[in-house]
Parts: structure tokens; C-alpha cells; sequence
């Protein structure tokens, strides 16, 4: 079993194990009403910030599938001090990094601080990041039905979501959560994406044919999502953020 993987990738490739993780709580900051000293404050808005991720790691003197038997103190530490290079490389030039730990959670991170490397005679060196985190599944992809369905999102805040519609007859305009898209062949793909802000019809920019003025979200909990295109396969994919 994978004990932590960065960007799809095993933590084993770079020589390292986990050692422990540690996952802060979110930090809520409230927009409240003023009132006296008997009465408790209105919640007017919330906003929600980041987690502290800490993450301890110990490197191998060795690359994965091989050893360090016969090797002196030096060369043991030469390999680890490699393989902390190496995973340093990637994690400092993927900006973001999606990290995958045991709790099943990913975290999408930016690093905030990496400790000094600490070193035994075995050659093992342990290193200490820390990291601003949100927390969420993979993800979630649900099958819509009909004009007219409810879907529960899992999320603990409002979350973009991606309308994806394949359309197996011509339609003049298909409407889906309030957008519509006009000019659509039979077969055509449309797939309005909330997550990464593009309008496409078969891979081809559809922007202009919509009467888009907000990207689609889901709020946590029900969530009615109407479509007027009964015969379409829709499909409502989100990634669920906990906060």
C-alpha cells in the first residue's frame, strides 16, 4: 500500500517513507453584528482560510529497490541527501502539489517551510515539511436524470463543479443549472467547466454561445439541478473540499 504519494507519484520512487502527519483545523474568520454584552453576535458571512499541513519524512540511503549493504557512513549519506534532492525538485517545482496521505484525504499544498535534514550512522535522514493545505476527496462524478434531480454534495463549503453534457440529438439550446448553451449537433459533447473556467463543445470553444455569466457551483448538502434536455446524458463532476 502507498503510504503517501505527491502528484500521482509514490513517495517510494524518492527513497522515502513516512514517518507522521499531522493536519491542522481550518481557521474561521466571521463578519459579525454588533451588539451588547447580553446578546450574542449575527453571523453576517464567513470566509474560510487554509489548514497547516506537517508532514515528517525519512529518506533512504538508497535508491527504491536497492540497498545500502557494503557501503560506507558517507556514501550512505551522499544517497539519502540525493534522494531528498530529488523529491525537493519536484515538489518545489509542481507549485501546487497534490498530496495523497492514509487518511484517504488528498491535499492540494503550496510548501511553506522545509526543516534542516537530521542523519544517524545508518544513513537515514529525516526532514520535516510544512505546508498550506485544503483538504478534499478525488473526483466525484454523478449521473443526472431527467429535467428535474437533487443531488447531495459532500462538501463542507460552496465547491465549482463541471456540467458535462453529450447530447444524442440536435438541440437549438439545451439549459442546465440556469446556463444555456444555443447550437448543438447531434452527438456533440458540451462541457461547461466550473473548475477550470472553459466553455467547450467537442474539445473547441463554446463561450460565445452561452448566456454564461457565472460559472456552476454546488453549495453543501441538496442541490436541485434542472435540465431541459430530458434525453441528454448529463453528468455533475466536483472535487469535495473540506474545510
Amino acid at each position: 500500500m502507498t503510504e503517501m504519494s505527491i502528484n500521482n507519484r509514490d513517495i517510494a520512487e524518492y527513497g522515502a517513507r513516512l514517518l507522521t502527519y499531522s493536519v491542522g483545523g481550518t481557521t474561521f474568520n466571521h463578519n459579525l453584528t454588533s451588539g451588547d454584552l447580553c446578546m450574542i453576535p449575527t453571523v453576517l458571512s464567513t470566509s474560510m482560510s487554509t489548514r497547516q499541513l506537517i508532514v515528517t519524512l525519512v529518506f533512504k540511503p538508497c535508491q527504491m529497490g536497492g540497498d545500502a549493504k557494503n557501503t560506507d557512513v558517507f556514501a550512505r549519506l551522499r544517497a539519502s541527501t540525493d534522494n531528498i534532492s530529488r523529491f525537493e525538485a519536484l515538489l518545489l517545482s509542481s507549485g501546487t502539489a497534490e498530496i495523497l496521505l492514509p487518511d484517504g484525504y488528498f491535499y492540494s499544498c503550496i510548501v511553506t517551510a522545509i526543516g534542516a535534514p537530521s542523519f544517524d550512522g545508518s544513513g537515514e535522514q529525516e526532514v520535516t515539511y510544512t505546508f498550506t493545505a485544503v483538504r478534499h476527496r478525488g473526483l466525484q462524478s454523478i449521473p443526472i436524470k431527467g429535467n428535474n434531480a437533487t443531488i447531495q454534495c459532500m462538501a463542507t463549503t460552496k465547491v465549482p463543479c463541471r456540467i458535462t453534457v453529450f447530447a444524442p440529438a440536435a438541440y437549438s439550446s439545451v439549459k442546465v443549472m440556469g446556463i444555456t448553451v444555443n447550437n448543438i449537433h447531434a452527438n456533440d459533447t458540451i462541457v461547461i467547466d466550473g473548475i477550470s473556467k472553459t466553455v467547450k463543445l467537442n474539445g473547441i470553444n463554446k463561450f460565445a454561445d452561452t448566456d454564461l455569466i457565472e460559472f456552476p457551483a454546488l453549495r453543501p448538502g441538496a442541490n436541485k439541478i434542472q435540465n431541459t434536455a430530458a434525453d441528454a446524458v448529463v453528468t455533475i463532476s466536483y472535487y469535495a473540499v473540506y474545510a
